[in-house]
């Protein structure tokens, strides 16, 4: 997807198809059953944390807070992924693809990257707050119960529309958090840059 052999300062990136993204998949797939301990483990861990996550807010009496962070979580997707990312990055090179190489990865910039999920940090932030003030415009500053909170999502004018107004931000933050991760990410992880690179 990256030419690194470009004279220029930033690779450049190449052209893609429509078609790609399903030749994409097949590849994912292709690396899932060829190391399923590492893919399925990864998937395991995170079912894991996010039920712990979930057991904390309802210990704290946060459980409305499941929403939005479920949500906002995709934004830190390219950097929890990364251990897969090194595992297909391993295997398309023929070497050994092993599930401590993959999940305590070396990355080639580990401070750029550092930089990089402080950015996907900050956007959930944004998130959050942006999810807050979307549910004051619609419902207010009280938190209603859950079991009525729910029904009235589905069921209300009010909450299609705050479900409608809701979808559309948190789409342009995935956009905006895609276009910038879909090379970077993988890019950071292999080859020695900075952040810069990508601006």
């Amino acid at each position: 997807m990256v030419d690194v052999a470009q004279p220029s300062r930033a690779p450049r990136v190449n052209k893609i198809a429509m078609t790609d993204p399903w030749q994409w998949l097949a590849l994912g797939w292709q690396d899932l059953w060829a190391n399923p301990g590492i893919s399925l483990g990864y998937g395991a861990l995170v079912l894991v944390l996010s039920y712990a996550l979930t057991a904390g807010l309802f210990f704290f009496d946060t459980l409305f807070l499941v929403f939005p962070l479920a949500a906002g979580f995709m934004q830190l997707a390219p950097i929890l992924a990364i251990g897969l990312y090194e595992a297909s990055r391993r295997r398309e090179q023929g070497e050994e693809v092993g599930s401590l190489a993959t999940f305590i990865v070396r990355p080639r910039s580990p401070l750029q990257l550092a930089y990089f999920g402080f950015a996907l940090g900050f956007i959930l932030m944004a998130w959050v707050y942006l999810a807050f003030f979307i549910f004051a415009i619609f419902y207010g500053i009280g938190v209603p119960p859950l079991a009525e909170f729910i029904p009235s999502l589905i069921l209300t004018i009010k909450g299609v529309a705050f479900l409608v107004v809701g979808t559309a931000v948190g789409a342009v933050l995935a956009f905006t958090v895609f276009a910038i991760s879909a090379v970077a990410v993988p890019y950071l992880l292999d080859k020695d840059a900075d952040v810069a690179t990508f601006r």
